[in-house]
């Protein structure tokens, strides 16, 4: 957990610097094979008026089976 936060706060200061807007999102991982907590960086994309997934985080921990 704290080298994600690691990644997503570098992934954040690079966005303030940039000066773009953004939202940070929590992913809900019961959807993945993979991963206990995903975190998204959405950046706002004015063409496409909505934001966009531009960075992610995961924090893997291993394989989940899934029936």
């Amino acid at each position: 957990m704290q080298e994600q936060n690691f990644l997503v706060a570098i992934q954040e200061y690079i966005m303030q610097i940039l000066k773009l807007p953004y939202q940070v999102v929590a992913v809900c991982t019961e959807i993945w094979v993979f991963g206990y907590e995903t975190i998204d960086i959405e950046t706002w994309m004015p063409g496409q008026n909505k934001y966009r997934e531009t960075h992610s985080a995961d924090s893997i921990g291993g394989f989940k089976l899934v029936d």
